[in-house]
């Protein structure tokens, strides 16, 4: 796949598992990723992702679905950059960042 990832994603209410990973994806993450409050796995490792990663997205990890669904999202190789603190969202493992080229 190549492209963005609709800004209208957010729309999917009942969207449990996304996986764009290891495709040729750029743009920036949508702001309405973080409003899919039943998604348990995010997969968007190894695209061309550039922007910074929306800080609603920490939203999902705090989403009460039962240990069996916790929610986890992966964005390495992508070229996301920290956010205006200076840092990525707190909620996600560096593990789960992995290497980033981000060029602002």
């Amino acid at each position: 796949l190549s492209g963005i990832i609709p800004f209208n994603i957010g729309d999917m209410d009942n969207l449990k598992y996304l996986r764009l990973d290891n495709n040729f994806l750029s743009g920036e993450i949508p702001f309405g990723i973080g409003n899919l409050t039943k998604l348990r796995r995010l997969y968007l490792l190894n695209n061309d992702l550039s922007g910074q990663i929306p800080e609603n997205i920490c939203n999902l990890y705090e989403n009460d679905l039962g240990p069996q669904f916790s929610f986890s999202a992966y964005f390495n190789n992508n070229n996301l950059c920290p956010g205006t603190s200076g840092s990525y969202p707190a909620c996600i493992p560096e593990s789960h960042l992995g290497y980033q080229h981000c060029s602002p």
